[in-house]
């Protein structure tokens, strides 16, 4: 992640929501030094990969964070994503204020994210003043497509944003689903049962790696999973055919005890859905 540091005093005031001058030239520069690295990310570069551009351009980001372009950044610095945190094409994020977005949120495409606000009064807005609200987004939240985020807005964990919605005011304690314009509360989240069916959580194949040859006294741990990746609700039992060759703990790590062969019977157990799978490795101590 790259440093950044500006104490120019209109920058200053950008940042933290006080009037400031539009014109100011350190505001002008990092602008365009946004405009620049925004450009690399969505058309490439010869001398930087995106995952180097996009950690240059943020204020916070890392592998975790899935970025698709286009997107568009007024400063990039001021924007900060927790891990796992997922931003879809075509987003505009006008951050010259702090916009923060927790982990694992999920923006959808065409989303925009608004800090700036101009003065209400027609000939005040000719003086080239505007002062921002920062936004921030907490954990395992879900903007849908389209939707607008005004500065000023704090948005609590497990919140959901209908397509379209623009959300005027903050709803700090989250686990709610907001639609409309401007947004309100259409019903709580469900925290508890997934709308997911349950029986895709269920294990359809068992799968093991493991070294086969050992020599006595050697160590290694079996390495298990199942398919699909999402199972849930299991534990694994693993046991040894001849416990004199060779011994197997409960957490799978096998130990060649003498010379011969014996197998490893590696259990995965679902009781939410009265299921075990099975598989054996032939082991072979030398």
């Amino acid at each position: 992640m790259e440093e950044h540091t500006l104490d120019q005093t209109e920058f200053n005031k950008m940042k933290n929501g006080g009037w400031y001058d539009v014109a100011d030239p350190e505001i002008a520069r990092v602008m365009t030094r946004a405009s620049q690295l925004t450009f690399k990310f969505n058309y490439g570069d010869q001398e930087m990969d995106p995952e180097t551009v996009k950690q240059h351009l943020f204020g916070q980001a890392d592998e975790s964070n899935l970025v698709f372009g286009p997107i568009r950044m007024s400063t990039g610095i001021n924007t900060f994503l927790g891990e796992g945190a997922m931003i879809n094409y075509d987003c505009d994020f006008m951050d010259h204020a702090k916009i923060e977005i927790g982990s694992r949120t999920l923006i959808g495409p065409r989303c925009q994210l608004i800090t700036d606000y101009h003065p209400l009064h027609a000939d005040s807005r000719q003086l080239g003043k505007m002062f921002t609200k920062p936004i921030k987004i907490g954990a395992d939240c879900w903007i849908g497509a389209g939707a607008t985020i005004m500065g000023g807005v704090t948005l609590g964990n497990k919140t959901i944003v209908g397509a379209g919605a623009v959300v005027t005011r903050s709803y700090v304690d989250g686990s709610v689903i907001l639609g409309g314009n401007p947004a309100s509360v259409i019903r709580p989240t469900d925290d508890v049962n997934s709308d997911i069916p349950e029986d895709e959580f269920k294990a359809r194949q068992l799968i093991i790696k493991v070294d086969q040859h050992l020599k006595v006294n050697e160590s290694v741990q079996i390495a298990a999973m199942t398919l699909p990746a999402n199972t849930r609700g299991g534990h694994y039992s693993f046991t040894s055919e001849d416990d004199t060759i060779l011994s197997v703990s409960h957490a799978g790590v096998i130990k060649g005890l003498q010379r011969g062969q014996a197998k490893v019977t590696v259990l995965f157990i679902q009781p939410n859905f009265d299921q075990v799978i099975s598989e054996e490795v032939l082991i072979t101590v030398e």
